[in-house]
């Protein structure tokens, strides 16, 4: 979702100050910028979905191989329990006492095997649809901040409006996720501000250069 919501406004930032730098209609930037936010929207939660899919799959296929080594191999997969758990400092009737138990049970030795053998995490049922869905919606969410004023303001004011307005939350969005990282706060938030900053503007310089491709001035 973070990654979602930081694309919409980095993206659709950049998208609009080009569509504006080309067009000087606010009512146009609106509507090709509306266009790019649902292409881009679309694109990158099929992404999520297909990267999340590809990850439950990697799971399933190396689920049933634990599985089928368990049923035709079970000495090797129980001398690998033991040596796994002999490495994390466990040793003699201790340690027998805990392959014994892993063993006995296939749900608990399947599942160990996955998680201290492959270092794989099941992931949640469902999850490639949930994660999909939410970074589109999160994408969109973020984009209507750059593209909003377009609509609402009919000058040259959407323009000075869209950048100030999605600067300002890519800074807070910045200093607000050093809560997680412990990164210092203001400079989180800068660096945030300056890539939306940097996108804006190179998105307009595009724009001005495509201009006179356009022929005459569009208007609505």
């Amino acid at each position: 979702m973070v990654l979602g919501a930081n694309d919409g406004l980095v993206s659709i930032l950049g998208f609009v100050a080009g569509a504006y730098g080309a067009t000087q209609n606010n009512f146009l930037v609106f509507i090709t910028g509306v266009i790019a936010m649902v292409a881009a929207s679309i694109s990158m939660g099929a992404g999520v979905f297909l990267s999340a899919r590809a990850e439950r799959e990697f799971y399933d296929g190396e689920k049933k191989r634990e599985l089928f080594e368990m049923k035709e191999l079970p000495e090797a997969e129980t001398e690998e329990i033991r040596q796994i758990y002999k490495a994390k400092g466990f040793e003699g009737a201790e340690l027998e006492s805990i392959v014994k138990r892993i063993v006995s049970r296939d749900d608990l030795w399947l599942k160990t095997m996955m998680l201290e053998e492959l270092h794989l995490i099941e992931p949640s049922s469902g999850g490639e649809w949930k994660s999909g869905l939410a970074t589109m919606g999160a994408f969109v969410a973020a984009a209507l901040v750059p593209l909003l004023p377009y609509l609402i303001l009919r000058d040259t004011s959407a323009f000075w409006v869209s950048i100030m307005l999605t600067i300002m939350t890519l800074f807070a969005a910045g200093a607000v996720k050093t809560w997680v990282t412990g990164y210092l706060w203001f400079r989180a938030g800068l660096e945030m501000a300056l890539v939306g900053g940097a996108a804006a503007g190179v998105g307009y310089f595009v724009g001005v250069l495509l201009e006179p491709f356009l022929g005459t001035k569009i208007s609505v």
